[in-house]
């Protein structure tokens, strides 16, 4: 909500009675298309760089590595204690609970972009009559997009919630959960109204765009195993022709190929934007812990996933920090060292090379690529081997596009001076999958979804809707006494949450 600003004209002792010459609430200041923009813009705050109370942990795309790669198979927690490792250490063996500070992050910054987004829905309807109908309805299928990308957050990992969708005064805020389902319903409407907007946002980088939408729906679809729905929805992506693959593999993540043409939604940052900087401690987090490197040693991948690659592939050195890397540092060269890392292994996705870091020792800025015209292909390609009939041809063709463009990627990272590891191999790189039998097919789509996206914040989403999250996180992470209960398939509702709702919004299953 905007704050009541009052400007006062004199300091005469009868101020407290005067009336305020100028009032901003958000009952009067929505008043014009301008206006209704900066309500947008704040939705948009949510997921790029702004930040507030624990600034850097209530930052969307922090807890969403966090729950993505820490909650799965894919990392673990690292760091050199503190409470990042604390509550994504708990989150990374499955023993999360509802005092869980990053669960209650989670829950609270999907439900602070709902309502920034229900406010901007509702303005809307106050507009002039001479506003133009075109720019107000982008600007609502923005936020109902935002809308639904909150929803999915929290139905996918809590399952009941709350579902207001409208702007709320506090005095409204005693809200019981909703079904899944109906939550679900929900997204679905919010994203078929959204799918007018243009493939592209030409003026705006990290605009949600129809592209965005189509793609939303189809990981929608894919959740609820609406397999022709989702080959609807991720067709109409791929056959628009607005995004295509990056020739090199490491370059989707580099800050020269920001928004690239892979790129379908990405949440933005950028340093020295007028007098300051729009970024947060997403890049600094998962940086190495090691002098040189001036990282935190967050979010390190396991040796499962290391196990997980072919030998030979390239996207193995563009995913790892391998310790006796080199890369080159203004003062010389920095060798990896992957201190505090329970793995040995840090994200090189997160990697920000030096000269791209700024000199004034302030947090450097690192995009966010939430969704890329690879997972397109690779969960398309899992639908048309899913659905009825099967369509394997069309399954591998998508598959081993993606695998075309690994084979075909560099084997030395043009950023590094020089890489610990060997890729060097007698056999055939990366061949094509041929198969058609459906289940290793299957197999070797998933294997080809875990090994392209790792460590991208996806993997916890894709094990619960395939149902491998606890055979999975187990084999993974069992040496660290990870056992996966069968309530945990669903994270608890905070504890605050249910304190200061009396009893009406109800704990899920097995948590206290």
């Amino acid at each position: 909500m905007i704050s009541a600003m009052v400007v006062l004209n004199s300091c005469s002792e009868d101020f407290i009675t005067t009336t305020p010459p100028s009032v901003l609430s958000e009952a009067n200041y929505y008043q014009n298309i301008s206006e209704l923009e900066t309500g947008l813009t704040s939705c948009y705050s949510i997921v790029n760089h702004y930040f507030y109370g624990w600034w850097w942990g209530q930052h969307m795309p922090t807890i969403l590595w966090v729950i993505g790669n820490m909650g799965s198979d894919g990392s673990e927690a690292g760091g050199t204690g503190g409470f990042m490792e604390y509550y994504g250490g708990e989150i990374s063996v499955s023993a999360q609970n509802s005092s869980n500070t990053l669960v209650m992050f989670w829950w609270q910054i999907n439900f602070e972009l709902i309502a920034r987004c229900n406010l901007v829905i509702d303005k809307s309807a106050q507009m002039p009559e001479d506003t133009n109908p075109i720019e107000l309805e982008k600007l609502v299928d923005q936020a109902k997009f935002l809308r639904a990308f909150a929803y999915y957050n929290l139905v996918t990992i809590f399952g009941d919630v709350p579902l207001p969708t409208a702007w709320l005064n506090p005095d409204e805020l005693n809200l019981e959960r909703s079904t899944d389902s109906l939550v679900l319903i929900q997204i679905e409407k919010d994203l078929a109204d959204a799918s007018n907007l243009p493939f592209q946002s030409k003026s705006q980088r990290g605009r949600a765009t129809q592209g965005a939408v189509l793609a939303m729906q189809g990981k929608v679809f894919m959740w609820q195993k609406k397999y022709s729905k989702a080959i609807e929805a991720y067709e109409s992506v791929i056959q628009s022709g607005e995004y295509q693959l990056m020739d090199e593999f490491g370059d989707i993540h580099h800050p020269d190929h920001e928004n690239c043409r892979e790129s379908i939604f990405e949440f933005q940052e950028e340093n020295g934007v007028g007098d300051g900087d729009m970024v947060s401690c997403l890049g600094i987090c998962r940086l190495p812990w090691d002098e040189l490197a001036g990282g935190w040693g967050l979010d390190t991948p396991t040796r499962d996933l290391f196990e997980e690659f072919e030998p030979g592939d390239p996207r193995i050195i563009y995913t790892f920090n391998f310790i006796g890397d080199i890369f080159p540092h203004p003062d010389s060269q920095y060798t990896v060292q992957n201190l505090d890392s329970q793995t040995g292994y840090t994200c090189r996705k997160a990697w920000i090379p030096f000269q791209y870091r700024p000199e004034s020792g302030a947090l450097p800025a690192y995009n966010w690529r939430y969704c890329r015209y690879a997972e397109v292909l690779l969960f398309c390609a899992e639908a048309y081997n899913e659905v009825e009939p099967p369509n394997p041809e069309k399954a591998k063709e998508y598959l081993n596009m993606v695998r075309k463009r690994a084979r075909l990627s560099s084997q030395e990272d043009p950023e590094r001076d020089s890489c610990a590891w060997d890729l060097s191999i007698s056999g055939e790189r990366l061949p094509d999958v041929v198969t058609s039998d459906q289940s290793e097919l299957r197999q070797a789509i998933w294997h080809e979804q875990r090994v392209e996206l790792a460590t991208e914040g996806h993997r916890r989403w894709i094990l619960l809707r395939t149902g491998r999250l606890k055979e999975r996180m187990e084999a993974a992470k069992g040496h660290l006494g990870c056992v996966v209960e069968d309530h945990e398939w669903l994270y608890p509702i905070p504890w605050e949450e249910v304190g200061a709702s009396n009893g009406l919004i109800t704990q899920n299953p097995g948590y206290n």
